[in-house]
């Protein structure tokens, strides 16, 4: 096989690459909007600064909630947890691999 052949092919399976991320992206949108008992998105307007620098911004959340076993009284502690992604309307960048990496 020449250089040019497989630099083609290299180009080929990037490309199929960068097209599945686009789709798993997709579906990790999806999955965050979608409301259960196990996570649910919810929005919140916030202020930040004072004066002539004070700025509203319309947070979005994913939030959930965690339980963890303390080591010493055996009992269950449960713990709401949120994260940011999105911000006046718009995707945070990298949020799915804050899915993937907090699923698997």
């Amino acid at each position: 096989m020449t250089r040019k052949a497989l630099r083609k092919k290299i180009q080929l399976k990037m490309n199929k690459i960068i097209d599945l991320k686009e789709e798993i992206e997709q579906l990790v949108r999806e999955d965050y909007l979608l409301c259960d008992k196990e996570q649910w998105y919810e929005e919140e307007n916030i202020t930040t600064g004072r004066g002539k620098t004070k700025q509203t911004n319309l947070i979005g959340f994913v939030c959930w909630i965690e339980d963890f076993k303390d080591e010493f009284s055996d009992s269950v502690i449960t713990i709401p947890r949120r994260h940011e992604i999105k911000c006046n309307g718009l995707w945070i960048d990298g949020i799915a691999e804050l899915k993937i990496s907090r699923t698997f």
